[in-house]
């Protein structure tokens, strides 16, 4: 019976839409450039395109419940592109599930939370629905682009999928290639595809749709290319970054930065201890500007300019809705986008060869549920002699409920709870309960413990974690470097993390003038007494490390620098020294 009633609603809605196919959206256009063992495809929608911006949709006829209480969307609309390699030109769209005949070689899909999609399909035979994995999860190896990363617009091949041995593409052979624009309807998906009589059942059980316009098969040949230009010489590649430089605004973009050895220096030397326009290695700024076409790049000045703010109450600016890229010399507008920045816009320059990627980040802590990173983008220490490792740090180690191991347990995040000691307790557990932050500059170590107590004696303990963290995480109990969590709570917020460079120099005239505080908790044992976190009750030291006759206490020096890589300030520094043990 529900079979009959499952075909009768699938006859019913060819009726009510006059018996016409769905189209889907139109495959985009692909364009590519043939380098040396190399292939850059760019994808387009053209001006007949059902698809133009992305802005595929179409009534899907059998969705009938979109009113109270369901609301279902009663359209497909567009959410990725799939690009195959073809076996031969002979190999059509029909052909592309054969692995023998067609592979998947890149993937590109909306950010909305959506990955794999399946569709139920009903065997009239069988009489049961046989589920089809019709877009994976997860990316294939092998398949490059993303997951629900937002979209891409280019893509680099260098490999070939049906090759056997050496499977890097050869010059002067010809590959072939067919690109897809798929759809999606959430409303499609139910619980039970047999349980017609629902509540909630709507549709027929096929979230995705393939569209069926515009499929054409591709031609690609890679071959030198100093022949085609008179003997120019790329200095550019796919992926290749830009060099960028921040006039005004903070942030990062998610990105890891990097400041060009001109700026730090420039920092180094202010005499306010800051730059104003800060200049960022290539591929490393807070602006994803990529090479696509390194054929095309030009040689000039571009500025990107943000316009309409979007403000909070209180007037803080948390993104724009409009952006422009304007040749500096010219005035002209090369570029733009009227897309909100939150939502993250990419967009391929096809005059410049170059990529703009931007999107608005959300600060650490926001959204930890959602976010996976929880704003954490990288944390690494760097040697100038990888051969001599001389620095490393306290490994953190999470203790469970017997409190032997405290004094490892020092970063804070994540979400244990101690019912019986609360100072066992991760701090701050709604902004990262995940631990995402007890893992930053991750290092194995060797921790001794001496006199243990059972006859144990000494012992050397492997440790893997966290060595460094945030403030607001850091243990507060006895030893811990933290203060009180009320302070922490405060001031040391974890939404107002920066990116910022610590550099230890033996290059004393970038050396630092710092505060040195009591790290002792017992104010008896400190020297003067000192509390926790108070100025070091010792005369201040010079460089050497000796008195520097000033009759002042606490100071000293850090053998280095911090920088604010998003603000290009030089920061200040305190550290603590338990003056029990020294």
């Amino acid at each position: 019976v529900n079979l009959l009633k499952i075909y009768d609603r699938e006859a019913q809605a060819l009726f009510d839409n006059n018996f016409n196919i769905l189209n889907g959206p139109d495959a985009p256009d692909l364009k590519v450039r043939e380098l040396d063992e190399e292939l850059i495809f760019t994808l387009s929608n053209g001006a007949t395109s059902n698809n133009q911006n992305e802005t595929y949709t179409e009534k899907d006829p059998y969705i009938i419940k979109t009113g109270p209480p369901y609301y279902n969307n009663p359209n497909y609309e567009f959410q990725g592109y799939l690009v195959y390699q073809l076996k031969s030109a002979t190999v059509s769209v029909t052909d592309l599930d054969d692995a023998d005949k067609a592979r998947l070689v890149f993937r590109s899909d909306i950010n909305d939370t959506v990955t794999g999609i399946v569709n139920q399909y009903l065997d009239p035979f069988l009489q049961v629905y046989t589920p089809i994995e019709e877009v994976a999860s997860v990316l294939s190896s092998g398949v490059v682009g993303s997951v629900d990363q937002g979209v891409q617009y280019s893509f680099q091949i260098t490999e070939d999928k049906f090759a056997l041995g050496n499977t890097r593409l050869v010059n002067h052979k010809t590959y072939y290639f067919m690109s897809l624009a798929y759809g999606y309807n959430r409303a499609e998906e139910n619980a039970d595809p047999y349980d017609v009589d629902a509540a909630d059942y709507d549709g027929r059980n096929q979230p995705y749709i393939s569209g069926r316009r515009n499929i054409q098969t591709y031609s690609a040949i890679p071959h030198f290319t100093q022949p085609e230009a008179g003997g120019t010489t790329l200095n550019a590649s796919y992926g290749d970054g830009v060099e960028i430089t921040r006039i005004e605004g903070t942030g990062n973009g998610g990105v890891a930065l990097e400041l060009t050895s001109s700026t730090i220096n420039a920092i180094l030397e202010s005499s306010d201890h800051r730059a104003m326009n800060l200049t960022y290695e290539a591929g490393k700024g807070p602006i994803d500007i990529s090479v696509v076409d390194p054929v095309k790049i030009p040689k000039g000045t571009f500025i990107l300019k943000f316009e309409e703010p979007t403000f909070t109450n209180t007037g803080v600016i948390t993104s724009y809705k409009k952006w422009t890229l304007i040749d500096e010399e010219t005035g002209n507008i090369k570029a733009s986008a009227n897309q909100d920045i939150v939502v993250g816009i990419e967009e391929y320059i096809t005059s410049l060869g170059l990529n703009v990627k931007i999107k608005q980040v959300s600060n650490p802590g926001d959204d930890p549920t959602n976010i996976e990173s929880n704003g954490f983008i990288s944390g690494v220490i760097e040697y100038s002699d990888e051969n001599d490792r001389w620095l490393s740090g306290l490994a953190d180690v999470d203790d469970g409920a017997n409190g032997f191991t405290w004094g490892l347990n020092w970063i804070r995040a994540g979400s244990f709870t101690n019912d019986d000691f609360a100072g066992l307790s991760d701090y701050n557990q709604d902004q990262d309960p995940n631990g995402v932050f007890e893992s930053a500059v991750e290092q194995t170590v060797l921790v001794p413990f001496r006199n243990t107590p059972f006859g144990i004696g000494d012992m050397d303990v492997e440790a893997t974690g966290g060595t460094w963290a945030p403030y607001s995480f850091v243990s507060n109990m006895n030893d811990g470097p933290g203060f009180s969590s009320t302070v922490t709570n405060s001031y040391a917020k974890l939404e107002n993390l920066n990116s910022v460079d610590i550099v230890f120099t033996d290059d004393k005239s970038k050396w630092s003038r710092v505060c040195v505080v009591e790290a002792q908790d017992d104010p008896t044992l400190s020297i003067g007494n000192q509390v926790k976190m108070g100025l070091r009750q010792s005369p201040s030291v010079d460089k050497e490390g000796d008195d520097d006759g000033s009759g002042t206490l606490g100071m000293g020096w850090f053998p280095g620098y911090a920088i604010d890589l998003e603000t290009g300030e030089r920061l200040n520094i305190i550290f603590a020294e338990d003056s029990w043990q020294t």
